[in-house]
This record gives structure tokens, sequence and C-alpha cells, in this order.
């Protein structure tokens, strides 16, 4: 992100990421379907759109505040991983409705360093724990779901590290190759809500159940407006990072 103003839009898309998280649905960095998933130590509270009638992004501080407390408690060491990957982007989502609109004076006074600690050594976790392949028996979408959510969340862990650095210090650090991760761009799988959806979207692509590019390559494929066959959530949010002003649709 070149400017203040490339981060404003930034902002912009990643201020819609808390209310999506606790309606369950998909986030650019996040399947619905893993949000839903979580049991337990694991499970995200779920609130209806209806509920949803201040702004996003502090909706129900009571419930923020106590969220954070029970993640800041939370052993995860023995949460099955696609559960983990719940909690993980609901901690994500607290941050973001926390202190993504914080002056510097204000997250230096505030709780922002025991998260972002916490997000930190989960972000570790996460990788010492990511499986080298899934369960036979899960079905195609399925394991697309939790493959898919697993690549994402590595981009998240770049991207939400580096605007957590830009609220607590006004600039954040380049990390050399990420722009090599991948994740699937293909328009419309993502989306799906359903089996039968992710389906149908397949079939306009081809049928390949997985078809990846690298965040580089998808930046390269065109300019700043979004792609026909290469759109989303996280797709938009790669433009508007990249090319500012312009990728605003």
């Amino acid at each position: 992100m070149a400017n203040p103003e490339t981060f404003e839009l930034v902002k912009r898309r990643l201020e819609e990421i808390p209310s999506l998280t606790f309606q369950h649905q998909s986030t650019p960095y996040v399947h619905a379907q893993i949000l839903s998933a979580g049991e337990g130590v694991a499970a995200i509270p779920s609130i209806s759109a209806q509920s949803m009638v201040s702004a996003p992004m502090d909706p129900f501080p009571d419930l923020i505040s106590r969220e954070k407390r029970r993640l800041l408690s939370l052993d995860v060491r023995d949460i099955p991983f696609t559960q983990f990957m719940a909690v993980f982007h609901e901690l994500v989502a607290i941050m973001l409705a926390c202190y993504l609109d914080m002056s510097q004076a204000d997250v230096v006074v505030s709780d922002f360093q025991k998260l972002f600690d916490l997000f930190m050594a989960w972000s570790h976790h996460f990788y010492s724990v990511l499986p080298e392949k899934l369960d036979s028996d899960l079905s195609p979408w399925r394991a697309w779901v939790i493959s898919e959510s697993a690549r994402r969340t590595m981009i998240s862990i770049v991207m939400i590290r580096g605007i957590m650095e830009t609220v607590q210090h006004g600039y954040c650090y380049y990390r050399p190759g990420v722009e090599s991760l991948p994740f699937d761009a293909r328009t419309g799988l993502w989306e799906a809500r359903t089996e039968e959806e992710w389906e149908a979207a397949l079939a306009m692509h081809g049928g390949a159940e997985c078809s990846l590019m690298s965040w580089h390559e998808f930046i390269e494929s065109g300019g700043p407006t979004p792609r026909p066959q290469y759109d989303g959530m996280l797709q938009r949010l790669l433009l508007a990072g990249h090319f500012g002003k312009a990728a605003q649709t």
C-alpha cells in the first residue's frame, strides 16, 4: 500500500470482516463453512443480520469484550485444524473491530499488544499444524473449502500483520516472497454456498477441482478493474491494495 489514500481504501473493505465473521458468512480470508463448523471452545458466536443495525465495526461491545477475554485464555494446542482456523479468524475479526480506526496514541494505551502477540503466536501455530494432506473421506467441495481457507489464511497472516503494524506505527514492513502465495481466484467458487453451487461454478471454469495462481500472477493478469474470470472479495481487496483509487468500482 503506497500511500494513506490506498490504506483507507483497503480499510473500507476490511471493515466488513467483523460483521461477516459473526454472521458466519464468508470473508475474503475464510469460508462460511469453516466459521460455522466450530464446536465447544472453538464455537464462534452467531449474530443475525437483522441485529446488525449499528456500525458494523463495533456492533456488540459486550460480545467483543467477552470474546477477547475468552480467546486470550484459550489453549488451541488440542483444537482440530479446521476449528482452529475458525477461532483464528474470529481473532482477526476482533482485532479489526477494535483497532482498525484507532489512532496511534490510543493504540499505545489499549490492549492492542496482547491481541497482536496472540495473533503472532497463533500464526506460528497455524503453520505448525498445517496438514500435509486431508482426510480422503471428505467430499471434493469440503476438501476445497478447507484447502482454500488455509491458503487464504496464509495471505491473511501477512496482510493483517501489515495492517496492524500500520495502525500501531504508521508503516509496515515488506515481507519478501509474499507475492508468491497462491489461491484459487476463479470467479464464483468462493461465493458458492452449497456443493451444487460450487460444482456449477467449477463447470463454468472447465471442471478442474483446483486451479491456483499466485498473488503476483493475479495482479499481472489485468488492470485495476475486476476481471470476469477472477473476481471476488479477496481479489478486489488485492486490487485495492495494489492499484489504489484506480481499483474502485
